[in-house]
């Protein structure tokens, strides 16, 4: 069962997988469509935007000369696209004064003594309540000629705009009947794989355009009147009508959908930036790309894999059935015997975890005691050494006279001694603020850090010739403030203890491990012996005296606790004579 369980699984899986790819894909085209269709009606708009604000147009009077200068303008217009099967003029009382026909291939002016009365048509009624500038766009239909619809059938869209004179005075209404017939054919695309399940429908569901068993236009023929998309796939209709785009998956297969309306896409500036066009509510068009679950091949491939599948899973569950049953004492033997171990080894592993958890409490609590310890000795010995230091003071300013030569000198070692007391316990201080101090992570560029603290040194040296050679630094995550004094304490003690040479040299560069950045600071000062590097980051450790090199042997150990608290290490090598080299690492963040 389990394996079935997760046969099925994998099947549902990839279906649903298959059947998003095929949506995308196919809504992708759809949206292609979409835009082919507004971007196809869109030069008809600017056209009769174009002609209606034509100074032959505005000024006419319907005198003879008036007539000829719009012609004029009509047959340009009407010459630029063999799809203006009509361009007429018509008049504010409904009736045509002038109107271009495209007969066999040829435009035509239509005779006075055959032209029309329009004013019973729903476009021109629907023009006459347009402001200036708006147009009319009418529905997709089939051209009636003579009341009857014109075969072979010609698919056909009006664009109708009111004229105004300058002084307001409607003139009449200019009117294009556009014929669709090639416009759908560039719908269909040259990609009869994908097309043939393309459908173009109005908002009722009629077809408009789509494959040769569904009836098109049946809403403009009595027999075909209940026709429509709802009647072959009720189902789906439901979804398709109610929402702007999607997809259903049925037994009548995939139905991909998209809601296109000049209302929306091409009025609010989608296409062409305008806002003047009154659409007709059934220019609320929908695509439609129906595949059956046959015409997916995928889904009938996974078919064939799922069958297969079960069928070798089958199998393969009736071999482990039987070699399962046969090992299945010896098997019970085993875990019972394991769990006994097991047993065991949980009870002392128990114990042990209680002993280490309480040896791990109890150093914790030392530790933060001596912390404690070390940061209140060193700051309560701070006042009483400030009153020596200030009663030293006031003594040799005051009884400056009454001492001798050996009382001044004593008094001077006072001074100097708790001068040196006063650094030890600022240095003893810092070092335990290190520990207790929060950590404050933020990225940051090593090489500014580094640049920021050799102009620091150079401050602190400028009566001395240091030679510099930095290389490039990566991009860290730390505390800024702490690694700015591991950089500070380390490249100062390079400049210190290399103070006797003739100059100094100092080399800072970084390696690149698969985990860490290892930073390293070389000079060629004095160097140290290396059966020492033990004491080298302990508290207080010195190799040298205050005489040759000053200082308080805090420094490095401040070092190695900042770097381990980032979760790095420290290391250093050297000769006496020959420089020394200290390292720290940083891990990647």
């Amino acid at each position: 069962m389990l394996v079935g369980a997760i046969t099925w699984y994998v099947y549902v899986d990839q279906k649903e997988r298959i059947l998003k790819n095929t949506v995308a894909n196919y809504s992708y085209y759809l949206e292609q469509r979409n835009n082919l269709i507004l971007a196809l009606l869109s030069p008809t708009v600017s056209d009769i935007s174009y002609l209606a604000r034509q100074r032959s147009v505005r000024k006419y009077s319907g005198e003879k000369r008036d007539i000829e200068l719009l012609k004029e303008d009509m047959q340009l217009m009407a010459m630029s696209n063999q799809d203006y099967k009509q361009v007429r003029f018509i008049g504010p009382d409904g009736r045509e004064r002038i109107r271009f026909n495209w007969i066999e291939g040829k435009l035509q002016s239509v005779p006075d003594s055959v032209l029309q009365d329009k004013s019973d048509r729903y476009y021109y009624r629907n023009a006459l309540e347009l402001k200036p500038g708006e147009i009319y766009v009418s529905p997709i239909d089939l051209n009636i000629e003579g009341g009857q619809i014109e075969v072979p059938y010609e698919r056909v869209i009006r664009f109708a705009t009111p004229v105004y004179s300058l002084k307001q005075k409607l003139l009449g209404i200019i009117v294009i009947n556009q014929y669709l017939n090639g416009y759908f054919s560039q719908l269909s695309g040259e990609n009869k794989k994908v097309n043939k399940h393309f459908m173009f429908l109005n908002t009722d569901g009629y077809w408009l355009m789509g494959p040769p068993n569904f009836p098109v236009f049946g809403f403009m023929f009595n027999n075909l009147a209940n026709q429509n998309f709802a009647h072959y796939f009720p189902n789906a209709w439901g979804t398709i009508s109610s929402q702007a785009a999607g997809s259903v998956y049925n037994d009548n297969g995939l139905f991909v959908f998209r809601h296109v309306s000049i209302a929306n896409d091409f009025i609010n500036g989608k296409q062409n930036n305008l806002n003047n066009l009154i659409s007709d509510p059934q220019n609320d068009w929908v695509f439609v790309a129906h595949l059956k679950k046959t015409d997916i091949a995928q889904l009938l491939h996974l078919r064939v894999l799922l069958w297969s599948a079960l069928l070798l899973s089958a199998l393969v569950l009736f071999f482990i059935t039987y070699f399962i049953s046969r090992y299945r004492y010896k098997e019970q033997l085993y875990i019972a015997e394991l769990n006994s171990l097991n047993e065991v080894l949980e009870d002392k592993i128990d114990e042990r975890t209680r002993e280490l958890t309480e040896a791990n409490r109890e150093l914790q609590s030392v530790n933060e005691e001596l912390e404690s310890f070390s940061y209140s000795v060193s700051h309560d010995l701070r006042a009483p050494l400030r009153h020596i230091s200030g009663f030293v003071d006031l003594l040799v300013k005051k009884n400056q006279e009454e001492l001798n030569e050996k009382g001044k000198t004593y008094l001077r070692y006072i001074k100097e001694a708790s001068s040196e007391m006063a650094k030890l316990i600022d240095d003893l201080l810092n070092f335990s603020r290190m520990g207790r101090a929060e950590m404050k992570m933020v990225r940051f560029d090593m090489s500014s850090l580094v640049g920021e603290v050799q102009k620091a040194i150079e401050r602190d040296n400028k009566e001395r010739d240091i030679r510099w050679h930095i290389e490039s630094m990566p991009e860290v995550k730390g505390d800024y403030a702490l690694l700015r004094q591991v950089w500070y304490n380390l490249i100062n003690n390079a400049v210190k203890y290399s103070s006797k040479k003739e100059y100094t040299q100092i080399d800072i560069t970084c390696e690149v491990d698969e985990n860490q950045y290892v930073f390293s600071i070389r000079d060629n000062g004095i160097g140290f012996d290396m059966k020492y590097i033990h004491k080298l980051f302990g508290t207080f450790q010195r190799l040298h005296s205050d005489a040759e090199y000053e200082g308080t042997g805090i420094g490095l150990a401040i070092v190695r606790r900042i770097v381990n608290r980032h979760g790095g290490l420290t290391r250093a090598e050297g000769a006496p004579g020959e420089g020394a080299v200290f390292s720290f690492s940083l891990p990647k963040a």
